[in-house]
């Protein structure tokens, strides 16, 4: 009965062992997978920064076109408006005043967009500053267009009016 009892035992003893070996292979297998688990996020979380970075250029690429096709497009608007007001004093401005207040109210809305973008950090706040500063502080201080889109408390330009403000007020 001994040898029994001692069979058993060792029996139990070898297939405690084994489980233990084997618990030891899965958790190194576990480590190994975790391991590859952290550096696939690593790396899916670097190509979502890239692509976020990308993204975000093309975004700055676009509003800088944008911005440049409305500020043609008033620059082409005044260029016929000088050629008619040049050729006969006595012609009818209304259509191509229009045309140039469509055009002009266009590259504000454009500013716009774009401020918003700033705001909701949609492009590089530091390029866009260094880029567009001095042209929608141009914008906000100009009197003319101030009286007509840049009134303090009834702008729909808010956007524009909020980037001025960080930039311009130096106590906030």
């Amino acid at each position: 009965m001994d040898f029994i009892s001692i069979g058993i035992s060792a029996f139990a003893l070898i297939i405690s062992f084994l489980s233990l070996v084997y618990r030891w292979k899965q958790l190194q297998l576990a480590k190994q997978t975790s391991a590859q688990a952290v550096k696939d996020a690593e790396e899916a979380k670097l190509a979502a920064q890239k692509s976020e970075r990308i993204a975000q250029g093309n975004t700055e690429l676009v509003l800088r076109q944008q911005i440049r096709e409305s500020k043609r497009d008033c620059d082409n608007v005044i260029m016929r408006l000088t050629e008619y007001k040049d050729g006969d004093t006595k012609k009818d401005l209304t259509a191509h005043t229009k045309a140039f207040n469509s055009a002009l109210e266009r590259n504000v809305n454009t500013y716009e967009q774009a401020c918003a973008l700033y705001l909701d950090n949609k492009v590089d706040k530091s390029r866009f500053c260094k880029d567009f500063k001095s042209e929608i502080k141009n914008l906000v201080e100009d009197e003319a267009l101030r009286d007509k889109f840049f009134q303090p408390h009834s702008s729909t330009y808010r956007a524009i009016l909020k980037v001025y403000d960080e930039w311009e007020n130096l106590e906030k």
